[in-house]
């Protein structure tokens, strides 16, 4: 959709103008003293508050009640560590207006136009946006602003929509930070109702910040997985199995969610950084880490492993499902129940053999061909080749595979490849098993680019530079070259960086003609924003000038379909705004978080070069956004929506 695309260009050039800010200060910093930073970080957090209170003036200016609900929510969210009663008073306006609209009878006629998202789409959105801004600071006033807007019957089951009882618990991960027991509470009261993904979530979360409540959860968890059938009942033999693979996650991985300590109950359930794989490695190399303690018991984890395998051993050999989720906790299971996994393994490769293999006509040419449910035990055969890395006998095994499998195997040797590095054979082997020329071309261009970005991401610059000679699209070699910029910065070399630049920016130094060519230029100007600030608002600012165009070209068009887009001549900033904004302030939160000490005048005017007062409005709010918000926002949490990462990212 034309509105959608364009909408994403207008975030990314937002943003950018809030990334363009945070890179300034690098240089300046260094030539100050602690204490004169100290003061330029109050003036410019100062510039911030004067900033967002003229947002907060130029709300209820809008038109459309869903955007004045969602820029006083995240306003409030922003400015409660500053301002507490004035905070709780934009929240208790967003409620009300909230109310106010939720009350409307939401149907499909309401609207003459083209209805793209079911009835109550955009209820539910705002309610999570409030729900969750609230949940960072008022856990109680979260939960009963959760209680008094739940929808009613007849609203509730809408098609896109999280059903609550996996919003309660999403809520109850984000509140056991700071009220660990009301967290438990609820976590318990959805355990009654039965077994929601968010549980595990709501365990690792606990394991952070409160260990002995967590082992409360576990093991209530536990008793009721224990007292249930799991061969009947699938959504706890789910629950069982991902318990089971949070298990086998390692440290090394910076996703760990539980390890074994040798000599003491085992099972750790907890949560590291998934953002910071770095942070999690070195952690995990240190004589001093703590390790984290175990909710669950070596006895628990037994008594779990046989319940799972008692299960499946009960289920038809070849029930794909049943397939497809032990294979990848069969290294957890051989640990807890060797006996018993020994016998399930044999049953899986038994059904292996004997299940027949039919490939639906016209998935044969799927380039991203991922195994499904038909490939049963078969799938965990190739993974288990994948998991050992041997590129002789992922070689071989290409060479006896089904087609679906093939597939499956070409993809995954590329990130072989990139693991060990070895990519003349890699490109050897696409050559010799893909016939067609643009499947072909497509998996060597996705060898190439992980290649290129391996070698870059560990500092191989000369590698890198020689591997850019493979990447033959001009969007794609600009994308190389700015990320090479950033590996140059990474080793002080702010020449080759700038060089490297230039040379990105000589490939799309035009006029852009689609929403791929934007993208790409607007990448080239933040990464330019590292070592070149003027270069960088240079692309910006006519970047920033076409986008207006285009914005009040598509508010025309949007308009015309649907007044989902465009209402009252003002852009709806509901989906995909949020989840964009969302997805792009996550990618760059530690960016943002590197505050500015100049320039805010010229960042603040790029801004207001938005003609359209919602897009300038929104402009504004991510810079004071990336100068405001805590930690906590840049962390990925769910239901920030449409200034923080959502429930799906």
């Amino acid at each position: 959709m034309f509105l959608k695309r364009l909408l994403a260009s207008l975030v990314l050039a937002s943003l950018f103008v809030s990334v363009v800010r945070a890179q300034m200060p690098a240089t300046r910093t260094d030539s100050t003293s602690v204490l004169d930073q100290q003061h330029l970080q109050e003036d410019l957090k100062k510039k911030a508050l004067a900033l967002l209170d003229e947002v907060i003036k130029d709300i209820d200016g809008l038109k459309v009640p869903e955007n004045r609900i969602h820029f006083k929510a995240v306003a409030a969210d922003l400015l409660w560590e500053h301002n507490e009663q004035r905070a709780r008073t934009l929240f208790r306006d967003a409620i009300t207006e909230f109310n106010q609209l939720s009350s409307i009878p939401q149907t499909d006629d309401d609207s003459d136009g083209i209805n793209l998202m079911p009835p109550g789409m955009s209820i539910a959105s705002l309610r999570r946006e409030i729900l969750f801004g609230m949940a960072r600071h008022d856990a109680r006033n979260a939960r009963n602003f959760l209680r008094s807007s739940r929808p009613s019957s007849q609203n509730s089951g809408v098609r896109g929509v999280e059903p609550e009882e996996n919003l309660e618990l999403n809520l109850a991960g984000q509140i056991s930070q700071q009220d660990p027991q009301q967290a438990l509470e609820m976590a318990e009261e959805s355990l009654k109702k039965g077994y929601q993904p968010g549980l595990n979530d709501v365990l690792s979360t606990l394991s952070e910040r409160d260990h002995e409540t967590a082992t409360k959860l576990a093991e209530d968890v536990f008793n009721k997985l224990k007292s249930d059938n799991l061969a009947t009942n699938r959504e706890a033999f789910d629950l069982a199995v991902r318990l089971l693979a949070q298990s086998q996650q390692s440290e090394g991985t910076g996703m760990a969610t539980a390890t074994v300590l040798s000599g003491t109950s085992v099972a750790v359930v907890t949560n590291a950084n998934a953002g910071n794989q770095t942070t999690a490695q070195n952690s995990g190399n240190s004589a001093t880490t703590k390790k984290p303690e175990p909710i669950f018991t070596q006895q628990q984890m037994r008594d779990l492993s046989e319940m799972v395998i008692a299960a499946a051993m009960s289920r038809p050999r070849n029930d794909p499902m049943t397939i497809i989720s032990l294979g990848q906790v069969l290294p957890q299971l051989e640990q807890y129940a060797p006996e018993r996994a020994a016998q399930l393994r044999s049953r899986m490769t038994t059904s292996q053999r004997t299940r027949p293999q039919q490939v639906p006509a016209g998935e044969e040419d799927e380039i991203s061909a991922e195994p499904t449910e038909r490939m049963g035990g078969q799938w965990v055969k190739y993974q288990q080749i994948v998991q050992r890395g041997n590129l002789n006998e992922i070689s071989d095994a290409i060479k006896t595979a089904p087609p679906e499998m093939r597939e499956f195997l070409l993809n995954r040797v590329i990130e072989v490849a990139d693991s060990q590095s070895d990519g003349e054979r890699v490109r050897q082997l696409i050559n010799d098993n893909v016939t067609d020329p643009t499947r072909r071309n497509a998996l060597l261009a996705l060898l190439e680019q992980r290649l290129f970005t391996k070698a870059a991401s560990e500092g191989r610059i000369e590698e890198a530079r020689r591997l850019l000679g493979n990447i033959r699209n001009p969007q794609r070699r600009a994308l190389a070259l700015a990320e090479l910029a950033g590996a140059a910065m990474a080793a002080n070399n702010k020449k080759l960086a700038v060089s490297l630049l230039d040379e990105a920016r000589n490939l799309v130094n035009y006029r852009a003609k689609n929403f791929i060519q934007l993208g790409v230029q607007l990448e080239v100007a933040r990464s330019y924003a590292l070592v070149d600030p003027v270069k960088s608002l240079s692309m910006l600012e006519p970047i920033i000038d076409q986008l207006n165009e285009l914005i009040s070209a598509g508010s025309v068009i949007g308009g015309f379909i649907s007044e989902e887009f465009v209402r009252d001549d003002e852009i709806v900033m509901l989906e995909p705004i949020g989840e964009l904004v969302g997805m792009f302030s996550m990618q760059y939160g530690r960016e943002l978080s590197a505050l500015a000490t100049s320039d805010f005048a010229r960042t603040k005017a790029a801004a207001d070069r938005f003609q359209r007062p919602e897009v300038r409005l929104l402009a504004r709010m991510l810079i004071a956004r990336s100068i405001l918000a805590p930690q906590s926002m840049q962390e990925r949490r769910p239901g920030m929506g449409m200034f923080g990462p959502g429930s799906n990212f």
